[in-house]
């Protein structure tokens, strides 16, 4: 983009030019994801975990995982079911320690588990050139 003695003329061709960028950005990440689908499709995905295959010149790496997320309005409750456990399990930030979680007691994942919400997270591809 050259700058004009006009800068209305210019601001014109700059937003039509920025709008075009935009909307090749949209289809680009519509590409993206649907090449990502696919990926995932032929390489397959854990529920949490590496999943690796090769092609002749790639390396190909799925991740699954979840996000965990206590409820907020659970907090009192878990607090008084867990007493002075609670805060191995419930960082400061509210945010579920996964480390205690994933050792923790089967009584003490149940109890948990009854005020956790889970989703999946989006994966992650990891595409390596075999050289």
């Amino acid at each position: 983009m050259t700058p004009t003695n006009n800068p209305r003329e210019e601001l014109e061709s700059l937003a039509k030019y920025r709008q075009k960028i935009i909307d090749e950005i949209a289809e680009l990440r519509k590409l993206k994801d649907e090449a990502e689908s696919r990926i995932v499709e032929l390489v397959g995905l854990k529920e949490e975990g590496t999943t690796t295959r090769r092609s002749n010149s790639f390396v190909v790496k799925t991740v699954g995982g979840l996000n965990r997320k206590i409820e907020t309005k659970d907090y009192k409750i878990l607090e008084a079911q867990l007493g002075e456990n609670f805060t191995d399990f419930i960082n400061v930030k509210m945010d579920l320690n996964l480390t205690n979680f994933r050792t923790a007691d089967d009584s003490v994942v149940k109890i948990l588990m009854e005020h956790m919400v889970m989703s999946p997270k989006k994966p992650y591809i990891k595409i390596e050139e075999i050289k």
